[in-house]
C-alpha cells in the first residue's frame, strides 16, 4: 500500500509538471510477469496527442548518409528498472530519477524542434537506452550509424552509456544544413552530436580511439526478431 500512494504522488507531480491531467482510469493490483513472477508496483499510462498533419509525421528510420545524428537529455548513472537488469537477473541497487522541470522544458522544445522540420528522424532512449535505439533506427534499411561516446554523459561506467534507461531522451537525425538552427533552439538544455548516418550498414561504436563493436543490419534484424 505505501509503494502505491508513493506511485500516486509521482503521477500528480508529473501531471503537474507537464500540464497534462488524467481524465480517466482503471486499477488492477493483480500484475504478474510473463513468468509468473509476482511484478513490482507499476502504473502504466496511455498517453494521446492530436496530429494535426500526417504528412510532417516523423518516422524512426535513419534516411540519408552524411546526416548527423545528435542526443538530447541528460544521462544517469543507475540501471535500476532497465532491460540490461531484467536479462541479467541482478538486482541493481539505484535508478534514473526524473528531472521533472528539465523534462518539461524539454519536451516541449522537441516538439518546437520536430514542427519546424528540422530532423528527418526521431527516436526515444527507452527499453534498452542508446545501443537499442541507434540499433533500431537501422532496422529495415540499408544505412549504417557511426557513432562515437565521447561526448556523452553518463558517467564511466560503459554499460550505463550504452544500455541506461533515463528518461527523457531522445536521438534525432539531422541535416547538416540544419545542424545549427537545432543547437541554437536547444540552447541551454543537454544536447550532444553523437553520430552521424553512414552508406555502410552497420552500427560501428567507438569510445575514444578504441573500438568498442560493429554488427551488421541483417544481425541486428535477427536479434530484433528473436531468431
Amino acid at each position: 500500500m505505501c509503494e502505491l500512494v508513493e506511485v500516486s504522488e509521482a503521477l500528480k507531480e508529473a501531471s503537474l509538471a507537464y500540464g497534462a491531467p488524467f481524465v480517466s482510469g482503471k486499477d488492477s493490483l493483480n500484475n504478474a510477469l510473463a513468468d509468473g513472477r509476482g511484478s513490482p508496483t507499476v502504473c502504466l499510462t496511455t498517453a494521446l496527442g492530436v496530429i494535426r498533419d500526417a504528412r510532417r509525421i516523423v518516422s524512426v528510420s535513419v534516411k540519408k548518409a552524411g546526416n548527423l545524428i545528435y542526443l538530447a537529455g541528460a544521462a544517469q548513472k543507475g540501471l535500476g528498472g532497465s532491460e540490461i537488469e531484467f536479462l541479467s537477473g541482478s538486482n541493481e541497487p539505484s535508478h534514473p530519477a526524473v528531472d521533472l522541470p528539465l523534462a518539461s522544458r524539454l519536451l516541449m522544445t522537441v516538439r518546437r524542434a520536430l514542427g519546424l522540420g528540422l530532423a528527418v528522424s526521431c527516436h526515444d532512449l527507452s527499453e534498452g537506452g542508446l545501443w537499442v535505439a541507434l540499433a533500431e533506427m537501422m532496422l529495415g534499411g540499408t544505412l549504417g550509424i557511426s557513432a562515437a561516446l565521447d561526448a556523452v554523459d553518463g558517467g564511466s561506467d560503459l554499460q550505463d552509456l550504452l544500455f541506461g534507461e533515463s528518461p527523457s531522451r531522445f536521438l534525432f537525425e539531422v541535416p547538416l544544413a540544419k545542424s545549427g538552427t537545432l543547437e541554437k533552439i536547444m540552447r541551454g538544455l543537454p544536447l550532444v552530436k553523437i553520430a552521424q548516418v553512414s552508406g555502410s550498414p552497420q552500427l560501428q561504436i567507438k569510445q575514444g580511439a578504441g573500438l568498442l563493436g560493429r554488427w551488421d543490419i541483417a544481425e541486428l534484424e535477427e536479434a530484433f526478431r528473436g531468431r
